[in-house]
């Protein structure tokens, strides 16, 4: 006898993160493999150095991020929620906002201190 047992689902796969200008975000992901249960949520995490995590539940595979701090290295990753439990987070992906013309040295040396620059962008 064969019997299908439900499970949480997989990671959500192809995380991108585009600027859309200093301080918005813009977040798009491919579903996560249900595994017999459909997915009733998806968590959005980013953080960076200074502010440390947060978090946005909401139902889609896409999302903008607005209201963030200007030339700062963020860190983004999904997790997909079903009936069954909680899937492991996706794949991280860092974006470093732009310069929204207020930026001073301070902040640009704040952000060299307290958080990676790996990628500048914008």
């Amino acid at each position: 006898m064969y019997c299908c047992v439900d499970g949480a689902p997989d990671p959500p796969t192809d995380l991108v993160a585009r600027l859309v200008d200093s301080r918005t975000v813009s977040l798009q992901w491919k579903e996560s493999r249900d595994n017999g249960s459909p997915i009733v949520a998806y968590s959005v995490h980013y953080e960076c150095a200074r502010s440390g995590e947060l978090q946005k539940v909401i139902r889609n595979t896409s999302i903008t991020l607005s209201h963030l701090m200007p030339f700062t290295n963020y860190t983004f990753f999904i997790k997909a929620y079903n009936s069954v439990g909680i899937s492991r987070p996706s794949l991280s992906v860092s974006l470093v906002t732009g310069d929204d013309g207020m930026l001073t040295t301070l902040s640009y040396l704040l952000c060299l201190l307290y958080g990676h620059i790996s990628n500048i962008v914008g």
